[in-house]
């Protein structure tokens, strides 16, 4: 389960129908894959849990007990598990307070495990975002597409030339795509990519349903 960079700029040029980078830079089309993956990881944040022994009585633990791959400033702790392996499971009241971790018990602890489940954005590491499903591609690459569309409608004639409309149609189409975006990673069902070469008339659109 894994979305490599190489994968999802492909992806993106083919929605951008700019396969032979005519229009946009790596560069460019690379920031807007980030800025799709960081909107994706609000709505669909990578998951993830972690164990640690506590041997302390203390109900205050340091999130440094835990391993967590990557550690993350933005890690939303979702739930604790104390002590692990019951059944059903026991999960505990606790507060987060800077990188402390307080556990609400009954009694003190005693050195047993403690589980945390918690979530975080996706994190591009060695040219992957390795916690992406594979599904996710063509909604990311709609994305990427919408903002790479607004960023480069927002250019002044002194950067690039535009047609006298185009700009105008680009934003247009770039909005109807971030919608189409939006709408998949909320509720998880198939989208629609509308593939339009920026600086045609817009008069052709080729319509692609992408699998979920």
């Amino acid at each position: 389960m894994s979305i490599t960079q190489a994968a999802l700029l492909t992806a993106t040029r083919i929605e951008l129908r700019d396969e032979s980078s005519v229009t946009w830079t790596d560069t460019q089309a690379h920031a807007a894959m980030d800025q799709a993956v960081a909107e994706y990881s609000r709505h669909r944040p990578a998951q993830g849990e972690a164990t640690a022994t506590i041997t302390t009585v203390l109900r205050v633990e340091p999130l440094t007990s835990w391993t967590i791959t990557p550690p993350d400033p933005d890690l939303t702790i979702k739930a604790v598990e104390y002590p692990v392996g019951e059944w059903p499971p026991r999960y505990v009241r606790f507060d987060r307070w800077g990188d402390n971790l307080t556990l609400h018990t009954d009694a003190e602890l005693v050195a047993k495990s403690v589980r945390i489940l918690y979530t975080t954005p996706h994190y591009l590491a060695a040219a992957a975002w390795a916690d992406l499903p594979a599904t996710a591609l063509y909604i990311l690459a709609v994305g990427a597409a919408a903002y790479a569309m607004l960023a480069i409608s927002s250019y002044n004639s002194n950067v690039i030339t535009l047609h006298p409309e185009a700009a105008e149609r680009l934003r247009s189409l770039a909005a109807e795509k971030l919608a189409q975006f939006r709408d998949a990673i909320a509720v998880r069902t198939p989208i629609q990519g509308l593939l339009r070469r920026p600086y045609d008339e817009f008069t052709q659109t080729d319509i692609v349903s992408w699998p979920n």
